[in-house]
């Protein structure tokens, strides 16, 4: 009976070692793999890290070079703006909104006043936006614009030979047009009113005699 009973604690205890070596044989096994996932998630972690510090540094090469591009973008936009501004004051004229301007200090009459722009190589002033007007408006003249009906009676065509489109910036009452009541008017041309003569306080377009002296303003293109 003892015998039986060595033998089968002799059997249990070997079982015992099997599954000891076993155990460690996985536990080995599992600390080898773990080990060789976490080699390569850290060797991909500086590979990637190692990219993010390249790519860090190529934009910081390109923000710095953009910098130095904006730089001289604007160096070169004020040098343009200088030579255009000498370039218009070399007759008199103003630089602004890229285009070259002349404000008159006597008066013409239309004809004489678009004569006058025409052998300075420019013409009689064109608005086709509001802040045309503006510009026009902040002089605080009555001046000749580049706009009449001369040819045909009602339909007013700029010095360019561009036909009169919206906006149009007419004071009220305005244009007057000849009719059989009251025909050869002579107002074909057309000047800004500031509102400075009593009794017709109302600023903007009016038809005009061409004949009437005013001052007048003149434009021309750089290009």
């Amino acid at each position: 009976m003892k015998t039986a009973l060595l033998i089968l604690l002799m059997f249990c205890l070997a079982e015992a070692d099997d599954i000891r070596w076993e155990f460690q044989q996985f536990k080995t096994q599992l600390e080898e793999q773990h080990a060789a996932k976490f080699s390569d998630l850290a060797s991909r972690l500086t590979v990637s890290e190692t990219k993010i510090t390249e790519q860090k540094h190529k934009a910081d090469q390109l923000q710095s070079s953009n910098e130095q591009f904006q730089d001289k973008l604007n160096l070169l936009t004020k040098q343009q703006d200088c030579l255009k501004r000498k370039l218009c004051e070399q007759d008199g004229f103003t630089y602004g909104d890229g285009l070259c301007y002349y404000i008159s200090t006597e008066t013409k009459t239309w004809d004489e006043s678009r004569q006058w722009c025409r052998d300075r190589h420019s013409d009689l002033v064109i608005i086709k936006s509001k802040e045309k007007e503006d510009l026009v408006v902040s002089f605080n003249k009555p001046v000749w614009l580049g706009l009449t009906d001369k040819v045909t009676e009602g339909i007013f065509q700029w010095v360019d030979g561009t036909p009169l489109t919206t906006p149009t910036y007419w004071r009220r009452g305005q244009p007057g047009f000849e009719t059989s009541e009251h025909p050869n008017t002579g107002s074909d041309c057309v000047d800004y009113y500031d509102g400075s003569q009593p009794g017709y306080p109302t600023i903007g377009w009016s038809d005009a005699p061409c004949s009437d002296t005013l001052y007048w303003m003149c434009e021309r293109s750089l290009c």
